[in-house]
């Protein structure tokens, strides 16, 4: 069962932020990785890098990891082994891989990826071609970032805890020993588990029907686009099926980097990136929302998520401006993405969003939505004055390499 709590990590990031240090994503990775290291050696734990799960399982699959089938590279080749009391490990084969992929009770579990490229190889050199396309299944999965279908057991632990320092991300065996468990099948299983649950203090903050919003819709979506990618892609060869996979496999990273983007111990490191931004100054005009941006920002005009405490709700940035007396940079938010009406203004549903978000008592961050989710980027740029009851904003100035990367520029 797993009983890591993510207040310890919360304890380090208030004091990190008091502290004044290099904004810098490098100094504060080096910073939690130095903290973690130290908590292991007084508290026998590493700290919780998120305080979801950095896992993902199938709705048949239990999260404490009892479902999991592990896969190591041993003496004798690929091995597996089948949950089940007192079954020996065997090596992996093609029918068997199949078998699990195609079943909604097993999870399969490479411990490493140089694990799951053996797999792919050892399923490769089988001589039949039906089964060999299972290693392509199987190569699919391992390029994913996350995969409900496909556990990497380190890369799992390496996004759910902070890696001490002078570990290695992919030392299972150093994993073990953090976390207090065999390193045997059976303790890779409870491993398994602790990157599959949340912090157990997490789930105790979000008891309303909001709670783990993100997780559970953006989980859905990802698993749901698997079947598809085994269904529709892995079955047939063309150009089309492969730019298909291709695109469901980025709708798969972009929505689990949603999940980490919303992440409560995540968003001071995408702060930091510029990922994930604050909204401050939040003031109507208009019919809009307005508030000043924190800056590094790397959000565009179009659809993002707007993290409120513990609620994740959607809404359009729809311009951009600066105000140079104060040289803030300024979000002007229009009407949510889901409740919008063509032609029309806000619904009374968009209206109590973008009210939650002025009125919202805690900080407001906005982070891009993820592909594939709602609908597409917007490409607006500027707001003429028909389109809004607010003054347009003044255009930026902006040098020819920062308007080429993408920036909104004046006409």
């Amino acid at each position: 069962m797993n009983t890591t709590s993510a207040q310890p990590t919360r304890d380090v990031l208030a004091a990190y932020r008091g502290a004044g240090h290099d904004p810098s994503t490098r100094h504060f990775t080096a910073h939690m990785r130095a903290a973690s290291a130290s908590h292991l050696v007084n508290r026998g734990r590493p700290l919780r890098r998120m305080a979801g799960p950095g896992g993902l399982h199938r709705s048949g699959t239990e999260p404490d990891g009892r479902n999991t089938v592990p896969v190591w590279i041993g003496k004798e080749g690929t091995m597996l082994s089948m949950p089940g009391e007192g079954l020996p490990p065997v090596r992996a084969t093609a029918s068997q891989v199949r078998t699990i992929l195609d079943s909604a009770q097993y999870l399969l579990m490479p411990l490493t990826p140089r694990a799951a490229s053996a797999l792919e190889s050892a399923i490769e050199r089988d001589g039949d071609p039906e089964l060999r396309k299972v290693a392509q299944h199987v190569g699919v999965l391992r390029r994913m970032t996350a995969s409900s279908k496909m556990l990497v057991l380190s890369a799992a632990l390496s996004r759910t805890f902070w890696t001490p320092v002078e570990q290695e991300n992919d030392d299972v065996t150093a994993w073990a020993a953090a976390l207090g468990t065999s390193d045997d099948p059976d303790g890779w299983r409870e491993l398994a588990g602790h990157a599959m649950t949340p912090a157990h203090d997490y789930q105790a903050k979000h008891t309303d029907e909001s709670g783990m919003a993100s997780v559970r819709e953006y989980g859905k979506i990802i698993r749901d686009t698997e079947d598809r990618i085994a269904s529709d892609v892995l079955r047939r060869r063309s150009a089309t099926s492969a730019a298909t996979g291709f695109e469901m496999a980025t709708s798969v990273e972009e929505h689990f980097g949603a999940i980490c983007r919303t992440d409560e111990l995540l968003i001071p490191f995408y702060l930091l990136s510029g990922e994930v931004v604050e909204v401050s100054g939040r003031r109507w005009e208009g019919g809009s929302v307005v508030g000043a941006l924190s800056t590094p920002s790397k959000v565009r005009t179009g659809d993002v998520l707007a993290i409120l405490g513990r609620r994740v709700v959607d809404l359009r940035l729809a311009d951009l401006g600066y105000d140079e007396q104060s040289e803030t940079l300024l979000g002007v938010f229009g009407r949510t993405i889901r409740t919008q009406e063509k032609g029309r203004g806000p619904s009374a549903a968009a209206l109590a969003v973008l009210s939650d978000v002025v009125e919202h008592s805690g900080p407001v961050y906005i982070t891009i939505s993820p592909f594939g989710s709602f609908g597409t980027a917007s490409t607006v740029k500027w707001s003429r004055a028909d389109e809004t009851s607010m003054d347009p904003l003044a255009p930026i100035s902006m040098p020819l390499d920062v308007a080429v990367a993408g920036a909104p520029v004046g006409d």
